[in-house]
């Protein structure tokens, strides 16, 4: 017979055990925690090491980087102030007191004067010559042929013409890049910020022909029109397109019309817009707008949309001078005995409009600075109407050359050129 064994345990001892092992646990459990975070710790330390001291030590790299900045923008802005305090009617270094410098002795048999890569350039016997703001002669350039045309400039490119013989130099800057022979009797020629040129001339075969080239002489394509006479060209799109503006008579009244030539099809002519019984005498291309200026309105017309307007109404008997610029336009206007200087922009908004004493006798524009002579003095406004400098004249210069990025002018008489920093 199995005999049955009971197993007594004290039940305080089960407790003290259960203790234990749940503590042994806990300690575990801590001592794992602590470890986690021990390696959290050093974690961070190696992939974020600023502490204080590595702060401090990175503000004191960083201020002479700070410094350096403050300093470049701090040059950037007086840079900028003296480039255009001029221009915007403050005369930091008071020019007004310092004398003109005066270019003498001069031969005026056919000489022609330009602005040409910020410096005054005239040419006189054969001879290219700059000069700079203070006169010195910075260039001269020999032509080995007597020029009986004209100068054209576009930025940093030149291009000398004789029309009597067909001769064209091509210039960047300061060098001659190229010269050629144009068979044909030059009517004119038009010239690109991009160094492209467009000789317009007749020849015994053809009334009318506009070649263009390249800054190196380079022919690109020609294009053959009917004898009506061309007021104007421009070249747009890199030399691929001609803008012309020509008379048309093909009614009984004479009118304008605008043309498009493309170059990959330079035989046809596109007609875009045709002014009825109104002449072009200046025209701008502002963006997508063509800008024109006729006997008796500022037009805008959109080659986007092809629409046209009217900007702004002109009248022989009030209107006298006007001059197209970027984005706005300078005009000299009457009212019975007052004359006024008016600033629009192009869609007729006015910017300014000041009160003139006289009549002027001509003015001269240059972005954002217009010359207005008188018989006694040269008024300098820019485009918000200030007056930024009065010039006090003894005679009318018989023209104005403006360089120097609008800071001097160019006065030209008969026997000598008087240079005047604004």
């Amino acid at each position: 017979m199995r005999r049955k064994i009971n197993i007594s345990v004290n039940k305080r001892i089960i407790k003290n055990i259960k203790q234990g092992a749940e503590d042994n646990i806990n300690k575990g459990i801590n001592i794992l925690n602590d470890y986690k975070e021990k390696k959290n710790e050093e974690r961070k330390r190696r992939i974020y090491p600023e502490t204080k001291e590595f702060s401090e030590e990175n503000k004191k790299k960083l201020k002479p980087i700070i410094l350096s900045f403050v300093v470049i923008i701090l040059f950037f802005i007086t840079y900028t102030f003296l480039e255009y305090a001029p221009i915007l009617g403050f005369n930091i270094f008071n020019n007004k007191s310092k004398e003109n410098v005066v270019i003498e002795n001069l031969s005026q048999e056919k000489s022609i004067y330009k602005q040409y890569n910020n410096e005054l350039l005239v040419y006189s016997n054969q001879l290219l010559i700059t000069y700079d703001s203070n006169g010195r002669k910075t260039w001269e350039h020999k032509i080995n042929e007597n020029i009986s045309s004209d100068i054209y400039i576009n930025g940093i490119y030149m291009v000398i013409a004789n029309k009597s013989n067909g001769n064209i130099y091509i210039f960047s800057g300061k060098n001659e890049l190229t010269n050629k022979k144009i068979e044909g009797d030059i009517d004119d020629v038009y010239l690109d910020e991009k160094g492209n040129v467009a000789v317009e001339y007749s020849s015994s075969g053809y009334k009318k022909i506009i070649t263009v080239f390249d800054k190196y002489g380079k022919n690109k394509y020609s294009a053959y029109i009917s004898s009506s006479s061309i007021l104007d060209i421009k070249l747009i799109d890199n030399a691929k397109k001609l803008l012309l503006v020509q008379t048309d008579s093909s009614s009984l009244t004479i009118g304008t019309k605008i043309s498009i030539i493309d170059s990959d099809k330079a035989e046809s002519i596109k007609e875009i817009f045709k002014l009825e019984n109104k002449l072009v005498y200046d025209f701008k291309i502002v963006n997508d707008d063509l800008i024109l200026v006729t006997n008796d309105s500022i037009q805008k017309y959109n080659f986007n949309t092809g629409v046209s307007n009217k900007v702004h109404s002109l009248d022989s008997n009030q209107t006298n001078y006007i001059a197209l610029s970027d984005g706005y336009f300078a005009a000299i206007e009457a009212n019975k005995e007052k004359f006024s200087f008016i600033t629009n922009k192009f869609d007729n908004t006015s910017i300014s409009n000041i009160e003139l004493d006289v009549l002027p006798k001509y003015i001269k524009n240059s972005g954002l600075l217009t010359y207005v002579v008188s018989e006694n003095n040269i008024a300098v406004i820019n485009k918000w109407g200030i007056i930024v400098r009065n010039i006090d004249i003894k005679l009318p210069p018989t023209d104005i050359i403006i360089f120097n990025k609008e800071k001097s002018i160019a006065l030209i008489y008969s026997n000598r050129i008087e240079i005047v920093k604004l």
